[in-house]
């Protein structure tokens, strides 16, 4: 799985595994330095500069500080640049926040 630009061309040389799904994202591990990313291929439909949605060193930091703390709500890219206040609907966000997993 090759992370792209806006013209569909690698934006790096990187052995990636597509180890998962965030809706329409894809959950990436780069196989020689163990990092997990979350990628977001259309991400230059919206002007941004990367696709990188969230990065983390290892899959076990990605589990303890995203899937279960508060680098969750930077799954979908930073609330400022989102259309809708999707956190407000979704309920594994909701339960972070009610278990104060999600911070603030």
């Amino acid at each position: 799985m090759d992370a792209i630009d806006a013209y569909g061309e690698p934006i790096d040389d990187r052995r990636r595994l597509r180890i998962g799904d965030v809706g329409e994202d894809a959950v990436l591990l780069d196989l020689d330095s163990g990092a997990v990313i979350v990628y977001w291929f259309n991400y230059f439909e919206r002007g941004w500069d990367s696709g990188v949605l969230v990065e983390r060193a290892s899959a076990a930091e990605f589990a303890d500080t995203v899937a279960m703390g508060p680098g969750y709500a930077g799954l979908h890219g930073p609330k400022e640049r989102q259309r809708t206040a999707w956190w407000d609907e979704d309920p594994w966000f909701a339960y972070l926040r009610e278990t104060g997993l999600a911070g603030e």
